[in-house]
């Protein structure tokens, strides 16, 4: 049947309603896994085992480097020109600490092998074999513009990895995973420690690519519902048949025991004006044995969050009694050949070392001898099996982690590849453990009888950071001093000619080469939201009709109109509290247990929708996903939370206050495009001032000042609580969502109406209003990169929406912010946002740089002047508009998107219209968007966030400048 291949196994994958077969490629020896199905997003992958043997970021700069043009496809960037002109659900690629993957999915036949053509060609023919400019701009080079000028490190995965070394969380988890394993591929950096990166040369580079890049050591992946013979036929005769089989001596060896356990010090700058004093990061981290099964994997994830994670967590609670915790997290890392069991925490002092330690192995000795609560761990797995089942991905294919998946057990074991997705297996097993001593097991075999542990310490310094950038900056400026003139020239013309090349434009025979879409292969249809208006008593109930196997999506909306401004801060607390504290008849353990056996999960969280004039609407939402036949329990819980939470468990709140602080400021590091772009927005918009109040800045600021002043101000934080707690939940307050079948929906009416009965129907006047003002920040941390944000609105300035901005939003996305601010400017990425209520901004992520951003932004007019696109080349931005815009839902994630339209009054008619007007936009349309930019640069916002002596250097471009951590 599959010619040229040998079939291994086949597996009929009930769990996911699908058939596995796993093959070899007879010439070459590539492995490859077919997962036929009816689902339409279909997904290919092909990765590649790359354990990296130091620091350099080889792995990671590779993974760039190849997506930079192939034999076929010799354009500068492939990957952007697909990003420009395809429907791809999903198109990427990622480094791991053990492999690379170079995942696509689409729903269009023509389009997916499109996608995989480009990257199987560049895997296998790319041009980095060739052009040495391409490793320089992706890793790293020199750059000096004369010779009175400084001599800098520049480069896209450098300036990545200076963003990834800012954050203290992650240097922690980094090195928590590096000091079990010093000596094999875990024991260094895959992704590139930056002050190794510069060690790395360009024959290195190409050395470890021709190693490892070759089908022998490839898996590749198809799933979905396609012609399978068809595309192992095309796979095998455009490449894989041009290969012969080899060794490529990719094993990972797994690392010998420890004997004792080692610990790592390592160093973090604190931000400016916080003291050490409780600053110290730790963690308490195991490695389990290569031969590791699914069952004891899942079991021993589902263990981490019995112990550590849940509301509740026995060795969480211990370890914050002893006074030696702020905050504790646990993590099980199943993906690796030697999987990894981690305990971290946050506000320690180096000296609190033994008693955590101490500490943890003592709760986990008499946890094995007096027995886990077994309601508890019956909690955590039916949770954990609801989650796998359900398979909501929100924006991601389920193929793609269905592939990556697979790869948990593949990449180690030529011969199982579908063992980790087997649920019912691993699940059965897992529930017939639970009235045997399974799960103590588990922590005496693997925990404490485990002798290969680490300890890690990151702890604070107030000047580590400073002085590591003065010694790059001194260790350049002696080098280029012993540089010779013509050394000196030799580096200047070099980074005049990359500058030249990432600055030229491909041939149009180039780019005639990359596989496009014609305007007959893309549907004029558009989807209908699914929203029916239902009345229960005065009481609003949207129903979203969706096929969800059995599963209701819940959310009752509570009106934040309600609250003054200054209570907002109040509702935001009360979300981050929600189900996490005892009430009138539960203990918060109770209450987690039977949330976690009974339903799919409870949660709150602040949402906003915006009208069809763009007002605001603020919700406090209640979510619960549940299967139907606990529809009514899962709102008796709700009801319950509701009515009779304890406000006033002051130590409780404390923890759970502090653990959201820690959330903030780690999003601050990863999040920080979208923090900035926010907090932007927020000094002249009001959903953007509101996220402030409850989620932002402004939130983090209220809450660090509630922990200092703690003692003195719980009371009048409880009765705050109390009050707007009060305020809010009544049935004058409410609209719901549900998301089911039209039968489910029926079913599920008895419960809804007697929960809207049963709330207080005391009435409430809307009194919100939100104040703004424009800030213009600069907000200084212990970054190595900046995030720069300049927003506006257009409709502030008289201009209306078009569908025409959606095609200029991928232009400027693919086109001009990607070569100006990446390729150029050396930062991780740059987006611009456009909304159809006014919101015009612009972002940039892990940037190097802060004034010359600004003026590449500022520079649009000018570039949209000189464009000449011809109609060929402006429809590809036209697909990827259309792509960006439409692509498959989870139902839940449908559910919400259907309720923002019927909020804003959004007809099919009215996305129709916006369609026609994307697909019939020309280069005169996209040139007029000039004015947009023009009337919103005469006075636009910006916000900074980054590197404390950049912000320093450009203050003049902010109103104020300040610390952002505290």
């Amino acid at each position: 049947m599959y010619n040229n291949y040998k079939v291994i196994k086949t597996e009929e994958l009930k769990d996911i309603a699908s058939r596995g077969t796993l093959l070899m490629h007879v010439k070459s020896g590539a492995r490859v896994v077919l997962i036929e199905n009816d689902d339409e997003n279909k997904t290919f992958c092909i990765g590649f085992k790359t354990p990296p043997h130091d620091s350099t970021g080889v792995p990671h700069i590779i993974e760039h480097s190849v997506l930079c043009g192939s034999k076929k496809y010799p354009v500068k960037e492939p990957f952007v020109e697909l990003m420009k002109g395809s429907l791809n659900t999903f198109l990427n690629a990622m480094t791991f600490s053990d492999k690379t993957i170079y995942p696509v999915s689409s729903c269009n036949d023509k389009d997916f092998q499109n996608l995989m053509d480009v990257y199987m060609d560049a895997v296998l023919y790319p041009n980095i074999l060739t052009n040495e400019k391409i490793f320089k701009q992706e890793g790293w080079h020199y750059e000096l513009q004369d010779k009175e000028g400084e001599l800098i490190y520049n480069g896209v995965v450098y300036n990545e990895m200076k963003g990834a070394f800012s954050s203290e969380d992650q240097i922690l988890g980094r090195e928590s995973l590096n000091s079990l394993f010093p000596d094999n591929a875990y024991g260094v950096e895959s992704g590139g420690n930056p002050d190794d990166i510069p060690s790395l040369t360009y024959e290195n580079f190409v050395k470890f690519y021709k190693k490892y890049y070759h089908p022998s050591n490839s898996y590749i992946y198809l799933y979905g519902n396609c012609n399978m013979e068809e595309k192992l036929e095309y796979l095998d005769k455009e490449y894989l048949s041009k290969f012969d089989t080899i060794d490529p001596d990719s094993a990972i060896l797994p690392h010998e025991p420890f004997k004792e356990t080692k610990v790592r010090e390592y160093f973090y700058q604190l931000p400016a004006g916080v003291e050490e004093d409780k600053k110290t990061l730790i963690s308490y981290n195991i490695a389990m044995p290569k031969d590791l099964d699914c069952v004891d994997k899942t079991g021993l994830d589902i263990l981490t969050n019995v112990l550590l994670n849940n509301n509740g967590a026995i060795l969480k609670e211990e370890l914050l009694k002893t006074g030696a915790l702020q905050t504790v997290e646990g993590e099980f890392d199943g993906e690796i050949l030697q999987p990894v069991f981690s305990v971290s925490g946050k506000g320690a002092n180096k000296e609190d070392k033994d008693l955590i330690i101490n500490t943890i192995e003592k709760t986990l000795h008499d946890l094995v001898f007096k027995g886990l609560d077994k309601k508890t761990i019956e909690a955590a797995l039916n949770s954990y099996e609801f989650k796998t089942r359900e398979a909501d991905f929100g924006g991601l294919s389920k193929g793609l982690i269905y592939g990556m998946n697979i790869l948990t057990t593949w990449l180690y074991n030529d011969y199982d590849p579908f063992s980790a997705l087997d649920y019912s297996k691993v699940f059965n097993k897992l529930r017939e453990y639970l009235n045997t001593h399974y799960y103590e097991y588990l922590i005496l075999k693997y925990l404490l009888k485990n002798t290969h542990k680490s300890v890690v310490l990151v702890e604070p310094s107030k000047t580590c950071q400073t002085e590591h950038d003065e010694a790059i900056k001194k260790e350049l400026a002696e080098y280029k001093n012993n540089l010779s003139e013509d050394d000196l020239e030799r580096i200047i013309r070099e980074t005049k000619e990359l500058k030249e090349y990432q600055a030229s434009a491909d041939t149009q025979e180039a780019l005639d080469t990359i596989p496009t879409l014609l305007r007959e292969d893309i549907s004029s249809k558009v989807k209908e939201a699914s929203n029916v208006e239902n009345l229960f008593g005065d009481t609003k109930v949207i129903h979203h009709n969706y096929t969800t196997n059995g599963i209701v999506y819940l959310t009752s909306y509570f009106n934040l109109k309600v609250l003054t401004e200054d209570e907002l801060g109040v509702a935001g607390l009360l979300r981050d509290l929600f189900g996490k504290l005892n009430t009138a008849n539960k203990s918060y353990l109770e209450l987690d247990q039977e949330i976690g056996i009974n339903t799919g999960g409870i949660s709150a969280d602040i949402d906003t929708f915006l009208d069809k004039d763009g007002n605001v609407l603020p919700f406090f939402g209640i979510k619960q996903t549940t299967l139907l036949n606990k529809v009514d329990f899962a709102f008796d819980l709700v009801k319950e939370i509701i009515d009779s939470s304890d406000y006033g468990m002051k130590d409780k709140i404390k923890e759970l206050i502090t653990q959201k602080t820690q959330n903030l400021s780690r999003r601050f590091v990863g999040a920080g495009h979208q923090v900035s772009l926010t907090r932007a927005f927020s000094y002249t918009e009001d959903d953007a001032q509101l996220a402030q109040e409850v989620n932002g800045i402004t939130y983090y600021d209220n809450l660090m000042e509630l922990l200092k002043n703690y003692d003195e101000t719980f009371d009048a934080c409880k009765e705050a609580l109390l009050n707007v707690s009060k305020k809010l939940f009544n049935k004058d307050n409410l609209i719901m969502s549900v998301t089911c079948n039209d039968e489910d929906f029926i079913a599920s009416k008895e419960a809804i109406n007697k929960f809207i009965l049963g709330l207080n129907d005391e009435k409430y006047e809307d009194v919100l209003t939100i104040q703004k003002a424009k800030l213009d920040e600069g907000f200084k941390a212990p970054f190595n990169v900046n995030y720069c944000a300049l927003v506006g609105n257009y409709k502030k300035q008289g201009l209306e929406y078009n569908g025409h901005l959606e095609v200029l939003n991928n232009l400027l996305a693919t086109d001009y912010l990607w070569k100006n601010v990446r390729v150029l400017g050396g930062a991780y990425g740059c987006m611009f946002y456009i909304d159809k209520d006014g919101k015009l901004g612009l972002t940039s992520y892990r940037d190097p740089k802060i004034k010359e951003t600004y003026d590449v932004y500022k520079n649009i007019p000018n570039y949209l002047d000189g464009i000449d696109f011809s109609e060929e080349e402006l429809f590809k931005f036209v697909i990827g508009a259309i792509g960006n815009l439409e692509f498959p839902r989870s139902p839940r994630v449908s559910g919400v998107v259907d309720l923002k339209e019927y909020f804003a009054c959004i007809t099919k008619e009215d996305k129709q219209k916006q369609k026609e007007e994307i697909l019939n936009t020309t280069l005169t349309d996209i040139k007029d968007c000039k004015k947009f930019f023009e009337l919103v640069f005469t006075d636009p916002s910006v916000c900074t966030i980054g590197n404390s002596e950049k912000v320093e250097e450009n203050k003049e471009l902010f109103k104020s400048v300040k610390n952002l951590l505290k």
